[in-house]
């Protein structure tokens, strides 16, 4: 899956640089080795405050804009990473989020470094520090979010957590190929996946 990940992020435009996230333990280490087979850069921080980790890898990267996604989305499109960096980058917005509009699955968070610093300096509770970005969501006054809305649902789960959601996940790419994006997704899942 994290392959599918990386490889669909690599056809984003507005992306410059991917880097795993992962964890310290040692049962990590086989995703620091395929992420360097795979010529992407890794970085290793505590496993419950991922907030943290996220923080410390934006840092030493030393970049302006980071883009979230999670490693159980193989169905990321790279067309939705690139309208939510493009939305930041018109300074208009702190945060630009596709989750809870489009399918579970295609779900991108994309902030600048300085709103991932703010978080990571309040954010108290955590639920916030292991989820990330809920503290923006929750915080609307201190932040100018915008989320992007799917106009026509889809009603298909593209995130994978359960075996079932896998054997899902391979039969849309046994249908569409590896360049699907949600508009095609949309034409061919207009119907609920049981």
């Amino acid at each position: 899956m994290l392959v599918r990940v990386i490889d669909r992020l690599r056809k984003a435009q507005t992306i410059d640089r991917i880097i795993i996230a992962t964890t310290n333990r040692v049962d990590d280490d086989k995703i620091v080795d395929l992420a360097a087979g795979m010529g992407v850069d890794a970085y290793r921080g505590t496993e419950n405050d991922v907030l943290t980790r996220y923080y410390f890898c934006a840092l030493r990267a030393k970049v302006e804009i980071v883009v979230r996604i999670t490693g159980d989305c193989p169905c990321i499109d790279p067309y939705l990473v690139d309208l939510t960096v493009e939305e930041i980058e018109s300074n208009q917005w702190d945060f630009v989020t596709t989750t809870n509009s489009y399918p579970d699955g295609l779900d991108v968070e994309t902030l600048s470094f300085e709103v991932l610093q703010r978080v990571w300096h309040d954010a108290t509770n955590p639920f916030h520090r292991e989820h990330v970005t809920p503290y923006i969501l929750e915080n609307p006054s201190l932040f100018r979010v915008k989320k992007l809305d799917c106009s026509t649902p889809i009603t298909v789960k593209l995130s994978v957590d359960t075996r079932e959601d896998l054997e899902r996940v391979r039969s849309i790419y046994q249908r569409l190929g590896d360049s699907f994006g949600w508009k095609e997704l949309l034409q061919t899942y207009s119907a609920p996946v049981a």
